[in-house]
Order: C-alpha cells, then sequence, then structure tokens
C-alpha cells in the first residue's frame, strides 16, 4: 500500500520470531505473491513496493532471531540495528515526543514533492551516483556480497541527503550522518558475527543445556 513510502513499525518486541524472518525477507524483495481468482486465472494485478521500514522494539532482533535457530543469514543480512543507550524519559521529553507525532499527522510537508521532482528529471545522474557511491563504500568497508543490503542503504542515503542539500530542502552535515551510520553497520556485523555459533559451540552449548539430563555409567 505504501510502496515508497517509509514505513515506521513501532514495537516489535512482542512479534512471534517467525514472523520478524518472513518479514525481513519479505520487504527487500520487492514483489508479492501472485494472487488468483479462480483456480488458474490471475488477477492481473501484481503488487510491488521498494520500502525502507524503520522498526523499534526493547531488545535486541538480532539475539532473537539468532536464539531460534539457523539459517538466519538472510534475514540478518537485511536489517542494521541502532542501538540507543541514553534515552530520555523525562516529562518534558514526552510532551515534545507527542508534539512532534501530532505534527507528523497533520503536516506532510513540500520536501518530498520537490525531491522526487529532481530525482525523475535526472534519473540516470541519480542512478549512476548511487552506484559510484556504492562502489566507493564497498571498497572502504570491504563489503562482501550478503552485506549488500547495508552498503546500498548508505549508498542511497548519502545520495537523498547529497541531492536535498543542493535543493535547499534542509541544513544537515551529510558526511556525519553517513560516518555515524557506517559505524552502525561495523557495529552489526561484529555483533552478527560473536553472535553466531560454530557447530562445535553449537554441541557444547546444547550439552551444557542438559547436563541434569545425562546418564552417568
Amino acid at each position: 500500500v505504501s510502496h515508497s513510502l517509509p514505513i515506521l513499525w513501532d514495537e516489535t518486541t512482542e512479534r512471534e520470531t517467525q514472523d520478524m524472518k518472513e518479514f525481513l525477507l519479505a520487504i527487500p524483495q520487492g514483489k508479492g505473491k501472485i494472487r488468483l481468482n479462480k483456480a488458474s486465472e490471475h488477477d492481473g494485478k501484481l503488487a510491488t513496493w521498494e520500502a525502507i521500514v524503520m522498526s523499534s522494539a526493547n531488545t535486541d532482533d538480532v539475539s532473537r532471531i539468532l536464539a531460534v535457530g539457523k539459517d538466519s543469514d538472510p534475514q540478518l543480512m537485511r536489517m542494521v540495528g541502532v542501538e540507543f543507550e541514553e534515552i530520555d524519559t523525562s516529562t518534558e521529553a514526552k510532551i515534545a515526543a507527542d508534539k512532534f507525532k501530532r505534527a507528523m499527522r497533520e503536516h506532510y510537508g513540500h520536501a518530498g514533492a520537490i525531491f522526487i521532482r529532481y530525482v525523475t528529471e535526472h534519473y540516470l545522474t541519480v542512478k549512476r551516483r548511487v552506484e559510484q557511491v556504492m562502489e566507493e563504500i564497498d571498497r572502504e568497508m570491504q563489503a562482501t556480497s550478503p552485506e549488500r543490503y547495508w552498503t546500498a542503504l548508505v549508498a542511497v542515503l548519502k545520495v537523498a541527503g547529497e541531492i536535498a542539500s543542493k535543493l535547499g530542502l534542509y541544513e544537515f552535515d551529510v558526511e556525519a550522518d553517513v560516518a555515524w551510520f557506517k559505524k552502525h553497520i561495523v557495529k552489526t556485523r561484529v555483533s552478527y558475527t560473536e553472535m553466531r555459533e560454530s557447530p562445535a559451540e553449537m554441541l557444547t552449548s546444547i550439552l551444557n543445556n542438559n547436563i541434569n539430563q545425562a546418564l552417568v555409567i
């Protein structure tokens, strides 16, 4: 339904882990299932999307997904975690957040229309710039093939920031934002590597968890 608009998914903590895994695979694919009206007749409607999803949780979704078992690589390579350690829970912060959310519901702004008009009028130039930035980030971060979604996200954010700055849509330090996001990718990469168990470690973990049920002869 939203297609290219950002999707905000609040509080995924209570979501079933299997549902989260399926969602992480479905969103980047950009193509829905083919629906049939009758036994073998297609309705001619194909659902597609190009959305970025921003979700929040009180727990680490990477740890949750890894905990359910193996074969989680495809899902986790499509997600970048951003940890917020210092959270303001004061009354004033609550009031400010409420005002911000009310403003978001009532005002959609004009920046989006100006931005997308520029992109459509200079599509090939923007496309080449995204590809160039992606190659630069790949080399800088020594990215592997499974990490293509991570570096593509950074490239798109950087180019979008450059365009918005060029058009005077806002005053923002694009390079500082990109550097901040790269740190989170590195942190996600390290956390993901550390959390994955080797077969020997997995067997050891199973034995340790079931040591009380062992039969000693």
